[in-house]
C-alpha cells in the first residue's frame, strides 16, 4: 500500500485547505482538518524512519546516529512535526559538513545543497538502482567535486 501514504497526504492538505476556508463555526471541517492530519502522521512515521536510517547509511553514520540519539524531548509537537525535525535533524547531521574558516553564510548554503543533493543521490542509488553498473559510474561522478 505504497500509495495509502500519498492519499492520505492529499487528503489532509484538502481537509486542512477547507477548514482555513469555512467561515461556518460549526463546521466539521476542522475536525476532518485534525483527524486526516493525525492520521497522515501517524502513516508518515515508519517512511520517515526509514529515510532518515537510509541519510545514516548514505552519510556519515555516526554524526547521523548521534544526532538520533540526542532527540529534543521537551518540545511538544504532532507526529507529523516530530517527523519533520527527525528528518532535518539527521539529513542535517548525515552530511557532515566540516567547517571551512571565513566562509560567508550563503556559501555555507551552496555548500550544504549541493552535499544534501549528493546525499539525496546516494541514498536513491542504495535504495533502488544499485545493481546496474552504468548507475554506479554515474553516481561516482556525480557526487566528485
Amino acid at each position: 500500500m505504497p500509495w495509502g501514504y500519498r492519499v492520505t497526504d492529499l487528503i489532509r492538505r484538502r481537509a486542512v485547505f477547507n477548514a482555513r476556508r469555512d467561515d461556518n463555526a460549526e463546521s466539521s471541517a476542522p475536525r476532518v482538518a485534525n483527524a486526516a492530519s493525525r492520521l497522515h502522521g501517524w502513516l508518515a512515521w515508519i517512511p520517515a524512519r526509514l529515510t532518515a536510517l537510509g541519510y545514516a547509511l548514505a552519510g556519515s553514520f555516526d554524526e547521523a546516529l548521534a544526532a538520533w540519539r540526542s532527540a529534543p524531548r521537551a518540545l511538544p509537537a504532532t507526529t507529523v512535526e516530530k517527523s519533520e525535525r527527525l528528518l532535518a535533524r539527521i539529513g542535517s547531521a548525515a552530511l557532515a559538513l566540516p567547517p571551512v574558516e571565513g566562509e560567508e553564510q550563503v556559501a555555507r548554503g551552496i555548500r550544504g545543497a549541493d552535499a544534501a543533493n549528493k546525499l539525496v543521490f546516494r541514498l536513491l542509488f542504495l535504495v533502488g538502482r544499485g545493481h546496474r553498473r552504468d548507475d554506479a559510474v554515474r553516481l561516482v561522478r556525480l557526487t566528485q567535486p
